[in-house]
């Protein structure tokens, strides 16, 4: 929270301000203060975000708690924006998996789920949450003269791309995973669909099987450093200023103009 103070007393006698005019004065002051905040968090997060971007800033909420009381706060359903601003160590995401209500159950027990990747075409800004990443142009020119449903084979990606992505051993306060080397290439089995509701635009689609069988250390989301987007948008504020004009801005409304 930050305390703002605000001298009425000085106004009210060299305007003739009526107490009411003053109260008025005072909330318009913190109303304002606190959507120029919430652009200024919205402004500075997305300078910085790529992929998740809409979904952070559609998850900054602007209220009061009266008159006299601003807020502007970061809520969401989905756990990425908080976890995104506050910062979170390596986890495990076969635990959120497993807590799916899209999982299947194997005879005998256990349990499975097909994840999907979308990958944005080599040409595209590949801004959007939905894709998993951009296709190289090589790959992008490969996939896209599949047949319909048909999938890139290993032997047909070129070799640069067909290297095993290793990720290092990750460190948490309370855990310890190993290095992983993934089993295929991230390109292996993509595939060439129709979009869903259109039947002339495509995507190109991966699928990956995650089990309760699955490595201990597949599936390792290295975690998030804290971004403190909310910080950064106060420090950059110069609140002075800001409170000068918004009491501008009521005076003129008032006829007290310049």
């Amino acid at each position: 929270m930050i305390p703002i103070n605000v001298d009425t007393s000085g106004l009210a006698v060299e305007f003739g301000l009526s107490k009411e005019q003053i109260q008025q004065l005072i909330t318009d002051v913190i109303t304002g203060i606190t959507k120029r905040a919430a652009k200024r968090w919205e402004l500075v997060a997305s300078q910085e975000l790529g992929s998740v971007r809409d979904m952070y800033v559609k998850s900054l909420i602007v209220g009061s708690e009266g008159p006299y009381i601003g807020y502007v706060m970061l809520v969401s359903k989905n756990p990425l924006p908080l976890m995104i601003e506050l910062g979170t160590p390596s986890f495990d995401m076969k635990e959120g998996f497993g807590k799916s209500q899209k999982i299947k159950i194997k005879k005998g027990g256990g349990w499975y789920l097909t994840i999907p990747f979308r990958f944005a075409t080599a040409g595209a800004l590949g801004e959007n949450q939905i894709f998993s990443g951009k296709l190289p142009k090589k790959i992008d020119k490969l996939v896209k003269n599949l047949a319909p449903e048909q999938s890139l084979k290993i032997k047909d990606i070129p070799k640069e791309f067909q290297t095993l992505k290793t990720r290092e051993k990750l460190l948490t306060p309370n855990k310890e995973f190993e290095t992983y080397t993934h089993r295929t290439s991230i390109y292996e089995g993509i595939q060439k669909t129709k979009l869903p509701g259109s039947n002339r635009h495509t995507q190109y689609i991966n699928f990956r099987r995650v089990s309760d069988k699955s490595d201990a250390n597949s599936w390792i989301h290295p975690g998030f450093i804290a971004k403190n987007f909310k910080d950064k948008a106060i420090k950059s504020m110069d609140l002075f200023k800001e409170i000068d004009e918004l009491i501008e801005e009521f005076l003129e409304k008032e006829g007290y103009g310049k």
